[in-house]
């Protein structure tokens, strides 16, 4: 009876040391996460929790996990139970991002300014704020947040191609340049952080910097379509139009549905004689975006160019119905 009574009290111990706590299922979760496993490591940080209603870290990376899945709501209440435990950097942020991906731009620079108010140096906060005044075309906001990083972190890569996309939005195109360079002397081996510098030189009027820059980014990165769409705009206002057209040939095979590239080759072609391969381009620009009015009066003038007057008359009113007034001119002098 002694020996059983002893036997039992060691396996007891034993079922107790193995007994998970919320730190372990959250470390378990963590490491699920890590292999982007993230249902199960969902399950684990919903037992964590269980175990420890007050776990923060456990809020926090299912909140990751649900924004990984693109369960933004969930991972907003996620965030929003670990804020009610304490104020936390990741947490202020992440709900900011998950907030953005639903469309709630305002209550997103809320979270990051709030983050701001409590951890005034956490560059994240003002990168993630930058990046929504950014797409809200509210460059003079973003630039001063991207400020802020450059002066607490005067070598963030990140930082000066930012500033610079404001700057280049704003049309400060020699200010752009300059942080373009700060960039590449960053990181050098970053397609397109050369593309984004040729950009600003196309816009400077300096063409042979921007094609030298183009062709840098393409040679790194020949993956990357919107280098060739760039290159192809240089070479059509250098009126190259066959260079043009290679490379808007380059960039669809990587992006083959985007309408103002097929609209862009169109326009080449067209200028190079090439009427049914331009009207064949504007039909498939037209098929992408049909309420492109300036689609419609250009295709005219191709079915023009090949005697289809009726063809052309049709487009012109259909330009013209779609705003394009100046389709009406050229009814009213071909279509009688």
């Amino acid at each position: 009876m002694k020996k059983a009574l002893f036997i039992a009290i060691i396996l007891s111990r034993i079922v107790t040391a193995y007994t998970q706590t919320s730190q372990d299922y959250w470390s378990e979760g963590a490491i699920l996460m890590l292999d982007s496993n993230y249902l199960s490591a969902i399950n684990s940080f919903d037992k964590a929790i269980e175990l420890n209603p007050e776990n923060l870290n456990a809020y926090v990376s299912r909140g990751y996990s649900n924004t990984k899945l693109g369960k933004y709501k969930e991972a907003i209440e996620d965030y929003s139970k670990a804020l009610k435990i304490q104020p936390n950097p990741d947490a202020f942020v992440s709900r900011a991002y998950a907030k953005s991906m639903i469309g709630n731009d305002t209550g997103a620079i809320n979270d990051c300014t709030r983050c701001i108010d409590f951890f005034e140096n956490y560059t994240p906060a003002y990168r993630r704020r930058g990046i929504i005044k950014y797409d809200r075309l509210n460059y003079k906001g973003a630039i001063e947040d991207f400020n802020k990083i450059i002066e607490l972190w005067p070598n963030d890569e990140d930082a000066y191609r930012l500033r610079g996309g404001a700057k280049f939005g704003l049309g400060l195109y020699n200010e752009a340049l300059l942080d373009f360079h700060k960039v590449i002397e960053l990181n050098p081996h970053n397609a397109l952080n050369y593309s984004n510098r040729g950009s600003a030189y196309y816009k400077l009027g300096k063409f042979k910097e921007a094609l030298l820059d183009y062709n840098k980014a393409i040679s790194m990165d020949p993956n990357y379509p919107d280098s060739y769409y760039n290159r192809a705009s240089v070479k059509k206002d250098l009126l190259d139009y066959r260079g043009a057209i290679q490379d808007y040939d380059k960039y669809l095979k990587l992006n083959p549905r985007d309408a103002l590239v097929y609209f862009d080759r169109a326009y080449a072609k067209f200028e190079i004689k090439d009427y049914q391969g331009s009207l064949d381009d504007y039909d498939k620009s037209i098929e992408l975006d049909p309420s492109d009015a300036l689609a419609y009066y250009n295709r005219g003038a191709a079915k023009q160019a090949i005697n289809d007057l009726n063809g052309a008359c049709l487009d012109w009113s259909k330009a013209g119905e779609l705003g394009y007034m100046n389709a009406y001119n050229a009814i009213q002098e071909k279509c009688k």
